[in-house]
């Protein structure tokens, strides 16, 4: 029996495979984002899948096994769609996926057959190379189809920060900052793989030649540990991921984001703008690393939905906007107290209901227009 040997990437991509093998299941347990992270896993399957495909191709399988036809060429058409998905049920508290409604989106899939069942008909060989270069090169119009999917997804995602602030105080465990590193990975990788297939151009108009003839061919290994680290990154980043917001915080999130309208001078909205702000200012509120939307409506007496009009209409701002703001100004305040200059800066922020360093020094600044250091030295100095 002829021994198997693997190089240092292979051995690498068949890492990858164990792995993602390894997370899909975990994700698939996962109860938090039960129902996002089924699209996450079907997301590894295709990249898995490729990985696989490229063993199969370099080890020779085809012509050992040509039942392996039955499967796929690749699953490229399915890595668009189950990307998608996924930051739609991440983001959506009420998404529910009908195949009726929404299977058409997987319908393209089929085309990773074509190849397959050239094969299955004609076998090994190639009586008709045209059209066998055709059904490879079909795999590959799935970028441009993985590049629409990923815009629609980018700005679901945008959408979904912004909605965010209208209910939470604190956003940094719920805010899919990693998404938007998976999102750069992704990109990398389809513009990685457009690049390598425009070198080589005429393969996708003329089906002259086939793949394997390209000019950066032999530079199929990097492209496929490329895909290696995305697998391990959307399954490592897939399992850190904190339930969201979908069963966290108030029902009609989507309604409750801030218009473009100018303030209204509406009384029932300045009443109920005059309690909150009572309520923040004696029960001192925004000390709480957890406030949200909920326990203000609890202590002002007010619907989570007349909160958010009023500051909407009122004061023109968000939940975030408008609990960010006590805080900062407490903690001006004990930077200016000389009972707190024993105090390290996170120390004082943390105490007045900041959670994370990033965060607090983003928003300070942009309160105030100084660093929290720079505005320690200010205040010392008067």
């Amino acid at each position: 029996m002829e021994s198997l040997s693997l190089n240092i990437l292979q051995v690498f991509n068949a890492s990858a495979l164990v792995h993602g093998l390894i997370f899909g299941v975990l994700l698939w347990r996962k109860p938090e984002n039960r129902r996002a992270n089924r699209f996450l896993v079907w997301l590894m399957v295709a990249l898995g899948y490729t990985i696989f495909n490229a063993f199969v191709l370099e080890l020779q399988l085809y012509d050992a096994y040509p039942w392996l036809h039955v499967l796929p060429f690749t699953l490229s058409f399915l890595i668009g769609p189950a990307f998608y998905f996924y930051t739609k049920a991440l983001t959506e508290p009420h998404f529910r996926f009908d195949w009726r409604k929404h299977g058409a989106h997987f319908a393209p899939v089929l085309l990773n057959y074509l190849h397959s069942a050239y094969h299955l008909v004609y076998g090994r060989t190639d009586p008709y190379p045209l059209y066998h270069n055709f059904t490879e090169a079909v795999v590959s119009y799935a970028l441009v189809s993985a590049l629409m999917y990923w815009v629609a997804a980018f700005r679901l995602a945008g959408r979904y920060a912004r909605q965010l602030q209208t209910q939470l105080s604190t956003t940094d465990s719920l805010r899919l900052s990693w998404i938007r590193q998976l999102m750069l990975g992704v990109l990398a990788c389809l513009v990685l793989l457009a690049v390598v297939k425009l070198v080589d151009y005429r393969e996708l108009i003329d089906f002259t030649r086939e793949s394997a003839q390209s000019a950066l061919f032999p530079y199929r290994d990097a492209v496929q540990m490329v895909l290696a680290l995305t697998l391990y990154g959307v399954g490592i980043g897939g399992l850190l991921q904190a339930q969201t917001v979908a069963t966290l915080v108030a029902e009609d999130l989507a309604e409750d984001t801030p218009s473009n309208t100018p303030p209204s001078p509406n009384p029932q909205w300045a009443s109920v703008t005059n309690r909150i702000q009572a309520v923040m200012q004696d029960q001192r509120l925004y000390l709480d690393t957890e406030l949200d939307l909920t326990r203000l409506s609890e202590a002002a007496g007010a619907s989570p939905k007349e909160i958010s009009t009023a500051l909407n209409q009122h004061l023109h701002k968000n939940f975030y906007t408008f609990v960010n703001e006590y805080r900062v100004a407490e903690v001006k305040k004990r930077l200016h107290d000389p009972t707190h200059q024993h105090l390290k800066i996170l120390s004082i922020a943390f105490d007045c209901g900041f959670n994370s360093k990033a965060t607090f020094q983003r928003i300070f600044k942009e309160y105030t227009g100084h660093s929290p250091r720079e505005y320690r030295d200010e205040a010392a100095n008067t």
